[in-house]
């Protein structure tokens, strides 16, 4: 049995925040599906960071500690990424070769393949690239 079954990215925390966000109502639906559905939710270190600055830069700083306040109560564990995960994402980094290109994108691809997880809470397209299925 896997730990896991979502890997939940950024775009997804941030359209469940920012109620004007376009994936908004989308993103809720899917929470209540997960909930129903009994799926085991984790994210990264990296995506955290990521949120939490991308929330405080283009929306509030008000909101960016609601999200942190949310992480810090557990409502999603955490991987911490290894020497491993660090070098595979920065492998997978180098082999995009192309503009825009997410580090931490790729650093949840690494984390996906390592902990066998086919589903990501997200509305990138990176993803499918890669063999992992969107479920936002």
């Amino acid at each position: 049995m896997k730990s896991f079954d979502i890997l939940v990215d950024s775009d997804a925390f941030i359209a469940l925040i920012v109620y004007y966000d376009a994936h908004f109502q989308r993103a809720h639906s899917s929470m209540d599906r997960f909930g129903r559905e009994e799926k085991r939710l984790v994210t990264t270190e990296l995506v955290v960071a990521e949120t939490a600055s991308t929330l405080s830069r283009r929306f509030s700083y008000d909101l960016a500690c609601q999200f942190i306040d949310f992480i810090r109560h557990g409502q999603v564990p955490i991987i911490f990424l290894n020497d491993d995960l660090q070098k595979r994402s920065h492998d997978l980094f180098l082999a995009e070769k192309r503009e825009q290109t997410s580090a931490v994108d790729c650093a949840n691809i690494a984390v996906a393949e390592y902990y066998g997880i086919d589903q990501l809470f997200s509305f990138d397209g990176i993803y499918s690239h890669h063999h992992l299925t969107l479920v936002g």
